[in-house]
């Protein structure tokens, strides 16, 4: 009998340690130790893959270092926010990808979110905008994002910040660069003491297999992992609906389009994919095509660097018109 234990417990090491080397070797498991790579660092959350760093920057522009100057101190480009919302305030807070967080464009006060801040103060509405985009985000990261920081401040309307690549992971490699040199340098996990968490084998199991639910969480920041390179814009609206009904806030999706197609619009059919969407899950929509062919017809001047990212006119641009439907839709009901 205790040879067989013996065997026994041999044979359950071994195919403990194959599994093990065999998901290191095919990274299944998810990643989640942090590593810094400019404004970035690899998240302990799998379904972030990454996030923001708090960090002051003067240096030239590049990929991960998208402008100058100080994130606040939660790594977001925007000034500090008061986590109790004040009496009487209407809070907007943004979620997007690199169009809300201002990609190319050096001068945060320059983005739309802080544009759209000022264009309310100046017509003496008590709003606030929080923005939470993060450059390179998908609808599930997006969505996250809101989870664990944007609830909080207890928002009464979620902007979405709608690009038509949402349907894929598009990051420009930044979570493919952390996850290299994580490899590379081997840090200890800082994150968590827990040393099961340095096993491949574990954090597939944990994550990937078992895939825990908020409620189990609670307020840790565990998640489930889940693809980031496929199409969750789907389930990620009804997340939000039901984030949305439990905490009390409307959701306006705003639609970018495809910039360098403004005149003949070839892509009208997914905008209307997302309007069916938006109003499937309950919520308001917005398609800024009109508004910026009246931008483009009426300035002259070029409102994109490519055919996603805006320039510091185009911001502008942007603002006024959501600002203008906010005044409409929301504070002269």
């Amino acid at each position: 009998m205790a040879r067989k234990l013996l065997v026994m417990v041999l044979g359950i090491l071994a195919g403990l340690m194959l599994a093990e080397l065999v998901l290191r070797l095919t990274h299944a498991a998810p990643e989640i130790v942090p590593v810094q790579h400019g404004r970035f660092r690899l998240s302990g959350n799998p379904v972030l893959g990454y996030e923001p760093v708090p960090i002051s920057y003067s240096g030239r522009l590049s990929p991960t270092h998208h402008y100058t100057g100080r994130s606040n101190s939660l790594g977001f480009r925007d000034i500090e926010h008061a986590v109790p919302k004040p009496e009487g305030v209407y809070r907007i807070v943004v979620i997007g990808d690199s169009i809300a967080d201002g990609i190319y464009i050096p001068r945060t006060k320059d983005i739309f979110p802080t544009v759209m801040q000022t264009l309310l103060t100046e017509q003496g509405y008590d709003a606030e905008v929080i923005n939470l985009s993060v450059s390179g985000y998908n609808t599930a990261q997006e969505v996250e994002m809101l989870r664990i920081m944007g609830l909080q401040f207890l928002p009464d309307l979620v902007l979405v910040a709608y690009c038509l690549n949402d349907i894929m992971r598009v990051d420009g490699g930044i979570l493919d660069a952390l996850l290299a040199e994580e490899r590379a340098r081997a840090p200890v996990n800082r994150y968590r003491a827990k040393i099961l968490h340095r096993s491949a084998f574990y954090r597939f199991i944990r994550y990937v297999l078992l895939q825990p639910n908020q409620t189990e969480l609670g307020g840790d920041q565990e998640i489930f992992a889940q693809s980031l390179s496929g199409n969750t814009v789907v389930e990620s609206f009804r997340k939000l609906a039901d984030m949305a009904n439990q905490n009390g806030f409307d959701v306006l999706v705003v639609v970018f389009p495809n910039f360098r197609q403004l005149a003949d619009y070839p892509y009208a059919a997914e905008h209307e994919k997302v309007r069916r969407l938006a109003d499937a899950n309950g919520f308001r929509y917005l398609d800024l095509l009109p508004g910026l062919q009246n931008c483009s017809s009426e300035s002259g001047g070029r409102l994109d660097f490519d055919y996603i990212h805006p320039t510091v006119s185009g911001h502008r641009c942007i603002a006024g018109i959501i600002t203008g439907h906010l005044a409409e839709t929301v504070f002269n009901r």
